[in-house]
């Protein structure tokens, strides 16, 4: 669904760069080779599934969409085509998107099976903008079931996919120690402040602000909680390992052998 964030790649190779520059003289605190490296290629392998996954997903989507229950008005599509623009189709797409990832996001943390992919990205035990990219190679084929509905509502395929990837982009700039507040911005946005609290394993984080632009989600639904202390990164249960593979289908082989072994203790 992410073909567009092929092109933002030198985007986040620059901005890493940067990152690192900046930490230069704490370096160590933030970043570190081997996990970088095995960010990286989370990232790159996430764009080998997603693109592959997306093929069929269009078809979902566009199966949906040929039944929708409202005629919305091009958005995206209608932009690049120069077709007549309605503001507020750009507005309910981009709220309704995100609120769409909100429950993707949280249901991510709630759920066994879908936590054995979104687990990988809260594996590094760093916070930086190559942590951004360390994405989950087997969610791609299920995940977008939470956007489906947006198709079935009446928006356009391409404009799903469009849309959940800018969302995707906004949230890389929010995987970084380099700001502390936005100020009024932190009372709407997901910022780089709220979004530590995510990854932190301070027992207060746990499972809270799952925003992807809007925090707003968080506040309504009772799961926000703002940055008081500095957080301690990664999972509870850390993977030791920088092996990509392992990263990537760790947990899967956790889930089968507790499976495995409630069924044992039936018998």
């Amino acid at each position: 669904m992410q073909y567009i964030l092929i092109f933002t790649v030198p985007i986040y190779l620059i901005a890493i760069l940067l990152e690192i520059l900046k930490f230069k003289p704490k370096l160590s605190q933030t970043y570190k080779l081997k996990d970088t490296l095995a960010s990286l290629s989370m990232g790159l392998g996430y764009l080998f599934v997603s693109s592959i996954c997306g093929l069929y997903i269009y078809y979902i989507f566009s199966f949906l969409y040929k039944n929708r229950l409202f005629e919305i008005p091009n958005v995206w599509v209608a932009l690049f085509n120069g077709d007549k623009i309605y503001i507020w189709g750009f507005i309910l797409l981009i709220f309704l998107e995100d609120f769409c990832y909100y429950w993707f996001h949280r249901m991510s943390h709630i759920c066994r099976f879908f936590w054995c992919a979104h687990e990988t990205h809260h594996s590094s035990e760093y916070y930086n903008f190559g942590t951004a990219l360390r994405q989950s190679w087997i969610g791609a084929p299920f995940t977008w079931i939470f956007w489906a509905p947006l198709a079935f509502i009446g928006f356009k395929p391409e404009d799903i996919i469009f849309q959940s990837s800018l969302n995707l982009f906004y949230q890389f700039w929010v995987h970084t120690k380099l700001t502390k507040s936005f100020g009024i911005f932190d009372h709407i946005l997901n910022t780089p402040s709220h979004h530590r609290v995510h990854h932190g394993t301070n027992i207060p984080y746990l499972d809270k602000n799952y925003a992807g632009i809007f925090i707003i989600w968080d506040k309504i639904f009772k799961t926000f909680i703002p940055e008081t202390s500095v957080p301690n990164y990664g999972v509870l249960h850390p993977v030791n390992s920088f092996n990509p593979v392992k990263i990537a289908f760790h947990m899967l082989g956790d889930l089968y052998l507790d499976i495995k072994n409630t069924k044992k203790n039936k018998r």
